[in-house]
């Protein structure tokens, strides 16, 4: 068996991911152990204009810098999936002016997606 990959897990993701509930965060710590034991055993996929990958569990998409040659992945954040539409980033002055509703549970992933495909479209 080849040897683990280390997965670190950097301030913003672990900040992120303690505020998620119980049941999302074993989801997540899930694919962060298969991805431990072999990246290739999940579905990761680069982004457009930025240097991460992104791994999609749930709504939630993890951001990820992967280092092949010390078999190492840093996850730098967590992010709720809304922030992505065909796997660019949304302005971030759109997001800034969600986020509070999001968080507080008044918007629903579906509502926001929709809302924000129309803007596009």
């Amino acid at each position: 068996m080849a040897d683990r990959w280390e997965v670190i897990l950097l301030r913003p993701a672990r900040h992120y991911l303690r505020k998620l509930s119980k049941y999302e965060q074993k989801r997540i710590m899930k694919a962060l152990e298969t991805l431990e034991r072999d990246p290739a055993q999940v579905s990761i996929k680069p982004l457009v204009g930025r240097p991460e990958r992104s791994l999609r569990v749930g709504t939630r998409r993890i951001l990820l810098h992967i280092i092949r040659e010390q078999r190492q992945v840093f996850v730098t954040c967590i992010v709720p999936g809304v922030m992505f539409i065909n796997g660019e980033t949304l302005l971030e002055e759109v997001w800034m002016l969600l986020r509070p509703f999001y968080d507080k549970g008044l918007l629903l992933q579906l509502s926001i997606t929709s809302l924000l495909l129309s803007q596009y479209m």
